[in-house]
């Protein structure tokens, strides 16, 4: 944030409201999904997507997963 104006430019507000279309987007397209769709395929669709997504960022970032050797065994079963 460059200086300390506190002022609202257009830059912001325009950023405002493509914020405020994508957060209620999602809401008006997850209610018009579940009309024809079940609630577990869609959560199973949205994270599947997510990790399509995702993944290949992560291996651009140079990021790994934790191998299974690597996680604490002393968890309760």
């Amino acid at each position: 944030m460059p200086g300390n104006d506190s002022r609202i430019d257009t830059r912001d507000w325009s950023l405002l409201v493509v914020l405020s279309i994508l957060w209620g987007g999602s809401f008006f397209f997850n209610g018009a999904a579940l009309r024809e769709l079940p609630p577990l395929t869609l959560v199973f669709l949205r994270v599947a997507l997510g990790a399509v997504i995702l993944l290949p960022l992560l291996r651009m970032q140079g990021i790994k997963f934790p191998r299974l050797e690597a996680l604490p065994r002393d968890r309760p079963t």
